[in-house]
């Protein structure tokens, strides 16, 4: 139907969508362009990228604490200190500084700070010692020059800070080695010292030295006591002997002993006394005690020869026995090496208690010989191990160097990283649908829409005459579609508002004018279900469709070929006596005259003269007239039919009429003429409007 092809609002909460849909849409279109054109034209950015090995590998764990806290100034925090180096903005704007010089750019250093801005450091991964650097500027070259001129930089500002935290290092070692080496020369003296003391080669040696020379002077004792004991037996029994021997006896000769015998006797005496004395002072395996063995056995060897030989012939009176002279002599010789042996044990237990208490005090010496040889290999070890840091230290502060290792240098890459067109299409689209949605549901809010009779009554003050509640399309579509079917029945409220128009006071007006505010709104619609529903009550009823630019009710009965309002205007067709123009429908009592089929202009455009003619001709052919008429807020023809109508039903649809247009149009129409005006609300909310729930009633029945 040509309704249906005219722009029209929404009627229910799809078509409503869709009008959403399409405000966004197009919005969104246009953020798209938008964005595109910014696209388009800003200026091209170019980006550079290198990866950096942060090689601060420099091992200083096994140096000195000390060192190592004057060595920290280059093992200054790991990668992550490295990274804000790398990003620090003095490092960045002296690079810039240097890649200007060599371009020959003295302006360059303008855009500092909008080049700093566009620099990157970002490590590479976790606990990851690789850190990847970006540049982004106006030239690919020159963002690849500014990240190779900062690793050159940054590898020179560490080499020169290594350098000098290693020469500090150097001098502090040099310092130590000194210092180490004469605490280690001290505790070298300290240990010779001790050994001169005790007279210690090797402490081992020592022990089984004094070891041995313990069992020796044992076994000297030993061997000495056995003889004295036996020697101490043989006197006790020479001195029994000499008590019973007698003293003299007479001879003719007296023999005596020769002055041989009696000086080696006394010889033998003497050595043997020296021997004794010399013992205590001497071992007795020293080559001094050798020398008194050999010179008592040499003596002892000659007396023994001298006493076998003949004594002298003495006087011949009397003289000692000869028994008990030999035996006096063999006791004092016994009695001489008694004394002797008994000096020998003496000496022997006096060295051998010195040996024990050498042996006992071992050790105590040896811990002190190990305390003093601990020592010294301990400040040896340290003096070693400062000297190795001090030779190692040397090597690599040759080898010094910075610690950024570039992987390979920044190239210039030559397609631009920004602007990124789809980036910015995309916001574009996205800035679009968002300013679409809040825009549309904006407008729909300002609209001030009134949902329900009640509501457009208490604002307006105008009575509602009836109302069409809110339903979907197709069945919203099938009340004009329908109108041709003979069992088309009208809304209920239609048939209220018949019936209390046939009940007002005064007698039913004879013209009633049905207009509505904007396009869609259902006033042919309305106008249709009013005219069936007084057709129904038996009235006469004529329905006129007077909007000739889109005569809905025309279409809707079929009867776009038959003459109507525009041929009367135009004269083409006049209704004579016995000839009527209104065109039979399939309802009874129901009467249509069309739109005509001359021209589709406007009633502003005719004469008053036709109009007031087709009015009184239209009064004349039934008892009650339904005009449909265009918008009074568009065209000025509802305006134009005003003054010779009755009553104007003004339709207002719940969903797209705003409240603020409904003054507006009251105005219009008061201005124009209309004797009375009452309202007719479409799209209402069924919940809320008498006669809409009509079916859920009858369902119930």
């Amino acid at each position: 139907m040509h309704e249906l092809r005219r722009p029209r609002l929404a009627t229910s909460v799809g078509e409503m969508f869709k009008v959403h849909a399409k405000r966004v849409a197009i919005t969104a279109i246009l953020g798209l362009v938008g964005g595109l054109l910014i696209a388009g034209n800003l200026p091209k950015l170019f980006e550079a990228r290198t990866d950096v090995l942060i090689d601060n590998s420099i091992n200083f764990q096994n140096y000195d604490p000390t060192i190592q806290a004057i060595l920290s100034r280059y093992n200054s925090g790991g990668v992550e200190t490295e990274m804000s180096v790398l990003a620090s903005k003095g490092l960045f704007e002296a690079a810039l500084a240097q890649v200007a010089e060599q371009r020959r750019d003295p302006y360059l250093m303008r855009d500092a700070d909008w080049l700093f801005k566009r620099f990157e450091v970002l490590q590479g991964g976790q606990d990851s010692k690789v850190v990847v650097m970006s540049a982004k500027a106006n030239n690919a070259q020159l963002a690849a020059d500014i990240l190779n001129q900062i690793t050159q930089f940054y590898n020179e500002f560490r080499e020169k800070k290594t350098r000098e935290a290693m020469s500090s290092g150097e001098d502090v070692l040099k310092a130590q080695v000194a210092r180490a080496y004469g605490d280690m020369k001290r505790t070298e003296a300290k240990l010779v010292a001790f050994k001169s003391k005790y007279k210690i080669t090797d402490p081992i040696v020592e022990s089984t030295r004094l070891a041995g020379y313990q069992g020796e002077l044992t076994q000297q004792r030993d061997a000495a006591m056995s003889q004295l004991a036996a020697i101490s037996a043989e006197v006790s029994s020479q001195r029994a002997k000499l008590q019973v021997l007698p003293r003299y006896t007479k001879i003719s000769l007296r023999q005596t002993k020769t002055a041989r015998v009696l000086d080696l006797e006394q010889k033998l005496a003497v050595l043997q006394t020296e021997r004794l004395s010399a013992l205590q002072k001497f071992q007795p395996t020293s080559q001094k005690m050798q020398e008194y063995d050999r010179l008592v056995s040499s003596l002892e060897k000659d007396l023994l020869a001298e006493k076998e030989r003949r004594f002298e012939e003495a006087s011949q009176d009397m003289q000692i026995d000869p028994v008990r002279a030999q035996m006096e002599s063999g006791l004092a010789a016994n009695e001489i090496a008694q004394r002797s042996l008994q000096a020998k044990i003496a000496s022997a237990n006096s060295l051998l208690g010195q040996t024990n208490s050498k042996i006992e005090d071992l050790p105590n010496r040896d811990r002190a010989y190990n305390q003093y040889m601990r020592e010294f290999e301990i400040r040896q070890k340290q003096y070693l191990s400062y000297l190795s840091m001090q030779e190692d230290l040397k090597r690599k502060i040759d080898s010094a160097s910075g610690s950024a290792i570039a992987l390979f240098p920044a190239k210039a890459e030559e397609t631009p990283v920004a602007p990124d067109v789809l980036k910015l299409g995309a916001v574009g689209l996205i800035f679009g649908i968002v300013l679409g949605v809040l825009g549309s549901f904006l407008v729909e809010s300002l609209r001030l829409p009134v949902r329900t009779s009640g509501q457009l009554a208490e604002r307006t003050g105008l009575p509602v005459a009836a109302t069409i509640p809110l339903m979907p399309r197709r069945a919203a579509s099938r009340m004009l579609a329908g109108l041709p079917d003979p069992n088309h029945k009208p809304a209920e409220s239609f048939r209220f508002m018949a019936f209390s128009h046939l009940a007002k006071e005064g007698g039913a007006p004879k013209i009633v004018l049905f207009t509505g505010i904007g396009g869609s709104v259902g006033c042919s619609s309305a106008a249709a279900q009013f005219a069936l529903a007084m057709a129904k009550t038996g009235v006469r009823t004529l329905l006129v469709d007077c909007d000739l630019r889109h005569p809905a009710l025309t279409t809707s009965f079929g009867a776009s070929d038959e003459s109507g309002v525009s041929d009367m205007l135009n004269r083409t067709m006049l209704p004579a006596e016995g000839m009527d123009i209104a065109v039979e429908t399939i309802h009874p009592n129901l009467k249509l005259i069309t739109a005509g089929t001359d021209g589709m202009g406007g009633l502003a455009d005719y004469p008053t003269s036709h109009i007031v003619g087709i009015m009184n001709h239209m009064s004349e052919k039934a008892d009650i007239v339904v005009i449909d008429a265009p918008p009074c807020d568009i065209v000025a023809d509802a305006a134009r039919l005003v003054p010779y109508v009755d009553e104007v039903c003004l339709v207002v649809s719940a969903q797209a009429t705003s409240f603020r247009s409904v003054p507006m149009a009251y105005d219009i129409l008061k201005r124009s003429g209309a004797k009375e005006i009452s309202m007719v609300l479409t799209h209402a909310s069924p919940q809320d409007e008498p006669f809409s729930k009509k079916s859920s009633y009858l369902a119930a029945a």
